[in-house]
């Protein structure tokens, strides 16, 4: 249904308040808001608030190399995130590299693992082109100062 066939409909309610009410929460539901992607291009130990843009968008700059980037410690997870066990939150990384080389590998943090492929493909038309250049991730707390990060695609 349309939008605009969704409004008509409200307007034409007697108590538009409620309905309006409704209508906000509900538009709210299909948008969300979205800070500036963080960057990176050297080898780093990845930031909660790099995390938490949701969007981690690496140039790497190692040419014919792959690039290490850390996972935050369980300590340093904590300390930016004020979860409880079993919370979790999603977030991507993109490999803007152009070499077929300048692989990012995504390692494990003192108390953070990774489950799945740590390995992030670059653009290039012979890797990224044929198995994406992209991956996200759920990181979820297990206990208190401990995380797991699962590649989910």
């Amino acid at each position: 249904m349309k939008t605009s066939t969704i409004m008509q409909y409200i307007n034409s309610l007697p108590d538009k308040r409620i309905v309006r009410a409704f209508s906000e929460i509900f538009d709210r539901l299909w948008t969300k808001a979205q800070s500036a992607p963080a960057t990176m291009t050297t080898a780093a130990t990845i930031t909660i608030t790099q995390m938490l843009t949701k969007i981690i968008n690496a140039t790497p700059t190692a040419t014919g190399a792959t690039v290490a980037y850390t996972l935050p410690t369980g300590t340093l997870c904590d300390s930016g995130l004020k979860f409880d066990v079993n919370e979790s939150f999603d977030w991507v990384l993109i490999n803007n590299a152009l070499a077929a080389a300048d692989t990012i590998t995504l390692t494990a943090g003192t108390d953070h693992t990774i489950v799945g492929n740590p390995i992030v493909q670059s653009l290039h038309s012979t890797t990224g082109g044929v198995m994406g250049y992209s991956a996200m991730f759920r990181t979820r707390k297990t206990a208190q100062n401990t995380y797991v990060t699962y590649r989910i695609a």
